[in-house]
């Protein structure tokens, strides 16, 4: 399994063109966005005051503003559409580039699904983390150009205090990405084709967040109001529910009359649980009967 796992590793973070353009592009470019904001900020207060404006003004609260962008709506919408791709078209250009013909004995297919989802994961994962510190350190910078203070003063006590709150913004992060890599082994098993898994990505991300506004269109049109309930079961909805759990320790509310109660932390995490079992399933049965030779 090391050695799947290394050969995998290493072959995913060759394709310099995928990896580049839709997963290091977020830390290169937070980082390039802070350079230029920055030196701009030194000859003009407007950009200095922009800075400002932009920042909760602690560094415990801007590290974790980057993970919104897949475990929170509207953010998440658009946010996890380069992830999606990522991962699909990582699947789907085995197929195109013919990677797997005759090399992938019918025994191993599970153990090589996993380990793509395990690799696909970790580098989405390492890349979104260093984002998200790179974000800390630019505002921080920025704070020091305009002389305000930014906190909390980085002391011991503040950083245990921090430890725990980054954790579980991890976890989301990561319930949120297995939900998303094995969505994307699945459309990329199906499709066998970069075009087509790059497409059902954007389709998936663009739709799945917004699964409430159109389930309650359906649920006027068909006059069902409780066809809105179904809204409970996304990984959407779940995923910001443990998000309401972990920080305000209560269910998140929604403003619809038709959602008649809240699952618990325990069930949301069960929910995603299923969604990710189901999704890595279903890709495994239909990658175990393709005929990886044609």
């Amino acid at each position: 399994m090391d050695n799947l796992f290394k050969a995998e590793w290493l072959k995913t973070i060759k394709n310099y063109m995928f990896t580049s353009f839709l997963v290091w592009i977020f830390p290169v470019g937070m980082a390039g966005f802070f350079a230029t904001m920055i030196a701009l900020a030194l000859i003009s207060d407007k950009v200095e005051a922009g800075i400002l404006a932009t920042s909760s003004g602690l560094w415990t609260i801007d590290t974790q503003g980057v993970w919104s962008m897949i475990t929170t709506f509207p953010a998440n919408v658009f946010g996890r559409i380069p992830l999606l791709a990522f991962m699909a078209a990582s699947f789907a250009s085995e197929y195109e580039w013919r990677t797997w013909k005759n090399i992938v004995p019918r025994n191993r297919r599970f153990p090589l699904l996993l380990t793509k989802i395990i690799v696909l994961i970790s580098i989405v994962m390492i890349s979104l983390t260093m984002t998200s510190f790179i974000s800390g350190i630019g505002y921080a910078l920025g704070y020091k150009i305009g002389g305000a203070a930014y906190g909390p003063p980085i002391t011991l006590s503040a950083i245990l205090e921090f430890i725990p709150q980054y954790a579980k913004i991890l976890l989301i992060g990561l319930i949120s990405l297995m939900v998303l890599a094995t969505m994307a082994a699945l459309t990329g098993i199906l499709t066998r084709s970069i075009l087509g898994g790059m497409l059902a990505a954007f389709l998936i991300s663009t739709t799945e967040p917004m699964a409430l506004p159109l389930l309650s269109f359906f649920s006027g049109v068909f006059d069902r109001p409780r066809l809105v309930n179904l809204y409970k079961y996304t990984p959407t909805y779940n995923i910001e529910n443990i998000r309401s759990w972990f920080d305000h320790a209560q269910p998140l509310e929604i403003a619809s009359q038709a959602l008649i109660t809240e699952p618990s932390l325990a069930v949301s995490i069960l929910i995603c649980v299923i969604w990710i079992v189901g999704f890595l399933a279903l890709s495994s049965w239909i990658f175990y009967r393709q005929d990886l030779t044609e």
